[in-house]
């Protein structure tokens, strides 16, 4: 999805923020369409184990001082894919976080929107295959 809008709408710079359990998706972006391309990773405490770059990593729930940085940095972005831990909170911080860092005419692309089964929703973590509450935010 993320390299079909990015190829249609010219977007050239990108923002993944994920967990270490949810970003599993940034080895498939097509970096020939893309200028720039950064992952904030949470919940992190090392490496993500995909052999992928972080640029922004909290080994907790807390993104503040990665936030902070992408702003200190001056960033904005055409596209994110926003993979967040799909608790309550954490899904809509996110969210509000990747709208401020989102450009004008640009897109959020939101995982997890669109649970397959009733099972695997619930309001905190359920270890396996879980979309949490993420749809609802």
């Amino acid at each position: 999805m993320v390299n079909r809008l990015a190829a249609v709408h010219g977007y050239r710079h990108y923002l993944e923020l994920c967990t270490q359990t949810t970003g599993r998706l940034y080895a498939e972006i097509d970096r020939s369409l893309l200028t720039t391309c950064k992952r904030l990773m949470y919940r992190c405490p090392g490496s993500p184990g995909d052999g992928m770059a972080v640029d922004y990593n909290s080994s907790d729930l807390d993104i503040s001082e990665c936030i902070d940085a992408i702003r200190w940095e001056n960033l904005t972005f055409d596209i994110a894919l926003i993979d967040p831990f799909h608790e309550d909170g954490t899904s809509w911080r996110d969210l509000e976080e990747g709208f401020k860092l989102i450009g004008p005419g640009g897109a959020l692309v939101v995982h997890d929107c669109l649970p397959p089964r009733r099972e695997l929703v619930s309001p905190t973590f359920t270890p396996g295959a879980w979309c949490g509450a993420t749809y609802a935010a």
